[in-house]
């Protein structure tokens, strides 16, 4: 299965998005591609120089491949809406399973969440499954491979009611062996998990135009630049 984007608005027909297969993505679910924000440096009396920036905003290029006629028209659509999105085409993961072993810091009763990403942004979570280590251990997670994904984030509770998560690590396989290491990121809100909405708003940034390949236009190719149209913070750090 090729790689795909979700082009979602309101302004198309039901089902309200367009699924199209694309070669390449550029700065989306990985930082290839950023802007710092407001970039501004300051130079004072004394010569010295400090930088301003509150925050960075991702710039996506994506490489379409060669689109039906019926879907052009719908990109052109989408390319006029304000308020388009870029979303992901990847379906909830299978919940994990896991193994408890030998060789980690663990002591206790988790919950475990995985999350697939691809090129253009991630899933909804998993849904949890348990496991508890009844000394100085680790465990072992498995799950099935979700079509399309190209890594997965692995989310590990860290309290008794299972209403925080951490952000433990990617994994480029459908397994992954936590052995109770520092998370990426710690008191993760179960709302703020990856839900089923999650997506990006895009500023369209170069106008609309189909390349014509052998010069026929039964083949037709289309690159796309787009700029988030919010930042993310230092403390937020890089959304996907």
């Amino acid at each position: 299965m090729a790689d795909q984007a979700r082009l979602y608005s309101a302004d198309l027909p039901y089902p309200d998005y367009v699924d199209l297969d694309i070669l390449a993505v550029r700065g989306a679910s990985e930082p290839d591609s950023l802007t710092r924000f407001p970039g501004i440096i300051h130079e004072y009396l004394d010569g010295s120089l400090s930088e301003q920036i509150a925050g960075g905003r991702r710039n996506i290029t994506i490489d379409f491949a060669i689109m039906t006629a019926a879907q052009r028209r719908k990109v052109v659509l989408w390319w006029l809406d304000p308020d388009r999105q870029l979303r992901s085409t990847l379906s909830k993961p299978a919940t994990p399973s896991g193994v408890v072993g030998s060789g980690g810091t663990l002591n206790g009763t988790y919950k475990f969440r995985i999350c697939a990403i691809d090129t253009v942004n991630h899933s909804e979570v998993s849904d949890a499954s348990g496991a508890t280590t009844p000394g100085v251990q680790a465990v072992t997670l498995s799950w099935t491979a979700s079509s399309g994904a190209r890594r997965y984030k692995v989310f590990r509770s860290h309290d008794a009611d299972y209403d925080f998560w951490d952000l433990i690590d990617y994994s480029e396989t459908n397994s992954y062996v936590d052995t109770g290491s520092t998370p990426l990121k710690a008191n993760i809100a179960t709302a703020d998990l990856p839900g089923s909405t999650e997506h990006i708003h895009v500023i369209a940034t170069n106008e609309l135009e189909f390349q014509w390949l052998d010069n026929t236009e039964l083949h037709r190719m289309l690159t796309l630049e787009l700029r988030e149209d919010s930042i993310f913070t230092q403390a937020q750090q890089f959304p996907v």
